[in-house]
């Protein structure tokens, strides 16, 4: 299994983010690796999509179920779980929890493990980088979308 997680503290309100992380359909415009998205089934707080990744010239596609926690007491989350090739177990999490002046604290987490061994040897060079790239990719977008909200 591995496991890798990333905290910072955004510029932007939670609302704002929570908003950026529970709106799956927009993670192939600006998460790495997410080519493709495509929603099978939603009800209120749950999601199961499709989504295709494509890393290291291989492109793979799986089932992924996704559980929002909207934001109740100054926390929200988002939990995205999948155990369909190519990964035998992954679960990741965005949990978002209001911070000082206006600012949210973002922790993102991933674990997983994948059900091919050349796989696995593959992404494990480059998976200490991957959540980085994933929390960049995140304030990024954030940036793009809520610069000129921010309260100063």
């Amino acid at each position: 299994m591995h496991h890798f997680s990333k905290k910072i503290i955004s510029d932007y309100e939670i609302k704002q983010l929570y908003e950026l992380v529970s709106d799956i359909n927009q993670y192939p415009k600006f998460i790495p690796w997410c080519d493709n998205l495509r929603i099978l089934k939603q009800e209120k707080n749950s999601i199961e999509a499709e989504v295709v990744i494509k890393a290291l010239g291989i492109r793979e596609k799986y089932i992924s179920n996704i559980t929002l926690f909207p934001i109740k007491k100054g926390k929200a989350a988002v939990l995205i779980t999948s155990n369909s090739s190519p990964f035998k177990q992954m679960e990741s999490q965005w949990l978002l929890t209001k911070a000082d002046n206006h600012k949210t604290e973002v922790h993102f987490s991933i674990t997983f493990a994948l059900k091919s061994r050349i796989s696995e040897l593959a992404i494990s060079q480059m998976s200490p980088l991957a959540c980085e790239k994933i929390i960049n990719a995140f304030q990024a977008r954030a940036n793009e979308l809520f610069n000129n909200t921010l309260i100063k």
